[in-house]
């Protein structure tokens, strides 16, 4: 799962992205690839998520990005699931 807190007036990040892993990936053993996945949510809503079809629209992106990143490091493909928590 990945969790985004934006602002409702900026649309940006206030907060560090969580990325909760369920036995998909070791979060102790894999703090590469979890800075990698926030690097690329930083990225993402830099520009900032304002609307709803917005947010629509970076949740579809997220998850199919996501989910080649995760792919491509660990050859599984997994469960995305992303959550955007308007502040």
């Amino acid at each position: 799962m990945v969790v985004l807190t934006i602002s409702k007036k900026t649309g940006r990040l206030i907060k560090t992205p969580d990325i909760i892993s369920r036995a998909f990936i070791y979060l102790d053993n894999s703090e590469e690839l979890i800075g990698k996945i926030r690097h690329y949510l930083r990225a993402k809503t830099d520009h900032g998520v304002a609307t709803e079809a917005d947010i629509k629209t970076a949740k579809e992106e997220i998850k199919e990005d996501v989910t080649h990143i995760l792919y491509d490091a660990t050859g599984h493909t997994p469960i995305v699931i992303p959550v955007i928590n308007k502040v």
